[in-house]
């Protein structure tokens, strides 16, 4: 008996000591691996090519890379006269891109005659292999940062082209006025991603939102490339809720894409090479504001409340009014409308453009000026060095039918100083005559009658009783004209 419960009592010991050693341990499963190391992610590359060679060159060896050394220039150009160059897209990179080919910051210097000869040279996108300038041109004078032509090159296209030729041609019909004259332009090739390779869900569409370099869609984008300069190519319209800002020392070149800018304008402190191609709408405030240097001008610009643009703005100090020192290159097209629905007297109304105290527009070669009193004010006697050409209106009368403009000189069609010299233009006004610097050898010649005003008549100034300038129905009326300063 005592046997057995000692054997009793020493298995139970042994279990209890087999329970706490299991405590102690782990269980073992069934289990494998595999690694896969170094993994790598690396973005691809946009690398585009663009290389040039004479038209009469045919081997890929005459190719060499553009660079900064201007292509078209002395060349000596005469009627009938093309030249031009083939041109090489290549992708070097390993992404898709599209890619565009423009011209931008055209500018023109009429020479002896005060003419344009971009508007008598046709540029034509070609066949490498054309033996002929044949097809459909563009006039150089209206492709400023517009496209002459674009493609796409995939990435399997990697070290392939794509090949054109572009040719500028002068005109046959173009005569000895040209002489002389010159214009200046840069060329300039932009590529972006293109929608054509596709992501993990089988979508090409992750980059659809892809824009061009410079190209800003919103406001902010807008006001922050200002800020940063260079060139700005403005991809949708935007509204401005404040005024946006060109800062001192810092140089940009404002493409508006064909779009609008609404609500404020531009106030420009640094350099704007050029403003072109497109609109803007200040609904409050001047739609430029220039207080440094603006080169080429050439875009809409309309001010609910006050002037299209306003160069040289001046503040008072100590109870003097001071003017910036405002400088515009040239005004070669585009409008320019100040408040231009409602009339007002020649001090208090806006205009087109005003031109302060100490500032300085060099040439005006084109666009349509108008105001609610006159189409500028020029308060620098040089103010405003050449007109050869651009269109000046005045139109505007409140209910009792007064108008600013004076019923003999077309120089009542703005305020204050004339310009310097006028060799083109067409002025609006009841008169002709005009008081501005016509070289011997121009002359004014009648155009269109106005029909707004072909049924009044104008009363002058009465000195004596105070009586204002005005205007009065009468049923022969007033014959009112459109007056063009030309060669005679």
């Amino acid at each position: 008996m005592k046997t057995t419960k000692k054997s009793l009592w020493l298995s139970a010991v042994s279990m209890m000591l087999c329970v706490v050693m299991l405590l102690g341990t782990t269980f073992a499963w069934f289990t494998d691996s595999v690694t896969n190391k170094d993994n790598v992610i690396q973005a691809g590359n946009l690398d585009v090519q663009f290389d040039y060679r004479g038209l009469t060159e045919t081997t890929a060896e005459n190719y060499k890379k553009v660079d900064s050394k201007a292509l078209f220039n002395d060349v000596k150009w005469e009627p009938g006269k093309s030249f031009g160059y083939d041109f090489k897209v290549t992708n070097a990179g390993s992404l898709a891109f599209d890619w565009e080919l423009s011209f931008q910051n055209i500018k023109s210097e009429g020479g002896t005659n005060n003419v344009n000869i971009a508007d008598v040279l046709d540029v034509y996108v070609l066949d490498v292999n054309a033996n002929e300038v044949t097809g459909t041109p563009a006039k150089l004078s209206a492709l400023n940062n517009g496209v002459v032509t674009s493609g796409q090159l995939k990435a399997e296209d990697r070290n392939n082209t794509q090949e054109f030729s572009v040719v500028i041609k002068m005109k046959e019909d173009a005569n000895n006025d040209y002489q002389g004259a010159k214009v200046t332009f840069d060329i300039y090739l932009r590529a972006k991603q293109a929608t054509v390779e596709k992501d993990g869900f089988e979508s090409s569409d992750y980059d659809k939102n892809a824009t061009f370099e410079g190209v800003v869609n919103t406001a902010e984008e807008f006001t922050a490339a200002l800020q940063k300069g260079g060139e700005i190519t403005l991809g949708k319209d935007i509204v401005l809720t404040s005024r946006a800002v060109v800062p001192e020392g810092v140089t940009v070149s404002i493409d508006l894409g064909g779009k609008t800018i609404s609500g404020y304008g531009i106030r420009n402190l640094g350099t704007i090479e050029s403003l072109t191609n497109g609109t803007i709408v200040a609904e409050s405030g001047y739609g430029l504001e220039n207080r440094a240097n603006i080169g080429l001008l050439n875009c809409n610009i309309t001010s609910v409340t006050s002037d299209a643009i306003n160069n040289g703005t001046g503040t008072w100090q100590d109870g003097e009014y001071v003017g910036s020192n405002g400088v515009i290159e040239e005004i070669a097209g585009g409008s320019y409308a100040g408040h231009a629905d409602v009339y007002a007297s020649s001090i208090t109304g806006a205009c087109g453009l005003y031109n302060g105290s100490n500032a300085v527009v060099k040439l005006i070669s084109g666009g349509y000026f108008q105001g609610s009193s006159v189409a500028f004010r020029n308060y620098n006697k040089n103010g405003i060095e050449r007109v050869t050409g651009g269109f000046f209106d005045c139109p505007y009368m409140d209910e009792n039918g007064r108008t600013f403009c004076d019923s003999t000189t077309i120089d009542e069609v703005f305020y204050n100083n004339a310009p310097l010299e006028v060799t083109g233009g067409t002025w609006y006004n009841v008169g002709s005559k005009i008081n501005s610097k016509i070289p011997e050898g121009y002359q004014l010649v009648q155009g269109d009658e106005c029909e707004m005003t072909s049924r009044k008549a104008y009363v002058r100034y009465d000195a004596e009783t105070q009586t204002p300038a005005h205007w009065v129905d009468d049923p022969d009326g007033t014959v009112y004209y459109y007056w063009t300063v030309e060669k005679n």
